[in-house]
């Protein structure tokens, strides 16, 4: 009777053991394959967690929704609009690749401090334009409110007003003169206005 407990024993043990081989040892063995797995997975994406190592979203143009590679997907923009371009409003346009953002949908206007389309000017974008392309020796070109040019800061100068307007002029009739003639290069003299031009006449040549 003691000899048959014993043996009971012995099975029970042996039972437990190659309960234990069976699930613990080999589940060891997967859990080795998926961390091996994942290391691959981690290097193939060039070293960078992406929490996303099995299932990870795939770029499809056309499904409407702005993937990581994707620029823009139909009407999905990320957040972006004509207005951050400098447009008034309207819509962004996307190509059929996904690739590439047109603007041709959004609205120009005058106010959005960009000379657009036929516009003279807007805001401080004069486009280049100064009061000498006008005609003008003098002054400073402006934009009206509604996108054209205003010349009415333009002038010429005019000898004998009592202003001196350079560069166009050095001088004026009865104003007092800002140089001399040390000023010009020269050893001393007496530095005059003529025509709004310096005389030098009376200078004395170095």
């Amino acid at each position: 009777m003691k000899n048959a407990k014993i043996i009971s024993v012995i099975v029970l043990i042996l039972i437990g053991v190659s309960f234990t081989l069976g699930c613990g040892g080999g589940g060891g063995d997967k859990d080795a394959e998926a961390d091996v797995d994942e290391d691959e997975a981690f290097e193939d994406n060039g070293g960078e967690e992406n929490g996303c190592v099995e299932d990870c979203p795939e770029d499809i143009c056309g499904d409407g929704l702005k993937g990581p590679g994707e620029v823009c997907d139909g009407s999905d923009f990320g957040g972006d609009n004509c207005q951050k371009h400098g447009f008034l409003g309207g819509s962004l346009r996307c190509s059929t690749s996904c690739d590439t953002i047109t603007y041709s949908s959004c609205a120009y206007g005058c106010g959005n401090g960009r000379r657009d389309g036929d516009e003279e000017c807007d805001g401080s974008d004069l486009g280049g334009d100064t009061c000498v392309l006008h005609g003008f020796e003098l002054g400073r070109v402006t934009c009206n409110p509604d996108c054209t040019r205003n010349l009415e800061g333009c002038y010429d100068t005019v000898c004998g007003n009592g202003v001196v307007e350079p560069p166009i002029e050095d001088c004026e009739n009865g104003v007092p003169l800002d140089a001399n003639c040390e000023d010009l290069g020269f050893s001393g003299g007496q530095l005059a206005c003529l025509n709004c031009e310096y005389d030098t006449s009376d200078c004395i040549p170095p």
